[in-house]
Order: structure tokens, then sequence, then C-alpha cells
């Protein structure tokens, strides 16, 4: 199943992320490089309902907060925000869905 998504990843594509020891959901960022196992994103800040914007280091509001990750925190990817910067019906959906099943099957 990862590798299905994992074939349209590319540079410039948003993903959504899935951290065992990280309770807030979603997170999704935008990929800037990408490794044959690893991959980096650099972080958006936002909601479900709400509109997201690119998040920067805290107390650094000029540089972007990167990270380098593995491609196997990648629940969802290459999806867009519409033209208010928010996700996509269809997008939120899936992502609720994801978050939930990942939650119950830690449980």
């Amino acid at each position: 199943m990862v590798d299905d998504f994992l074939a349209t990843l590319e540079v410039g594509c948003f993903v959504a992320l899935h951290f065992e020891n990280y309770d807030k959901e979603p997170v999704i960022g935008k990929v800037v490089s990408i490794e044959e196992n690893h991959f980096q994103v650099h972080y958006w800040k936002g909601t479900y309902l709400g509109k997201w914007s690119p998040q920067h280091l805290p107390q650094r509001k000029t540089e972007p907060w990167l990270e380098r990750l593995p491609k196997t925190c990648i629940i969802c990817s290459s999806f867009e925000l519409n033209g208010d910067s928010k996700l996509m019906p269809g997008t939120r959906n899936f992502l609720k869905e994801r978050y939930t099943a990942l939650r119950n099957s830690r449980a």
C-alpha cells in the first residue's frame, strides 16, 4: 500500500505525515528533496477546516522548518490545497479516516 502513493512522490508535492509519538493531526508539508529511503519536508501549519501556510522555525520567522524523514511516515502524497489554501473535502475525509485507523491500531 505504501508503494502505491509513493510512486507519485515528487519535489514540490504535499504529503501528510504520521508520527507514533505525536498526537496533533493532520501534519502536512511540501517535499523539498527526495532520496532513496528519505525525503526532506517543509512543514506547513493549519487545521482540517482552516487555511494552511508554510511553517517557520520558532523564533526565526524567516527560516523554513525543514526536516529529513523516512518515507515510511508518509500516509498520503501528491494532494493539493484549494484556492483558499485549505484541504479539499476528499483529502480531508481521507486523512481523518487514515489518522483514526492509525490511532486505533495503536490501542
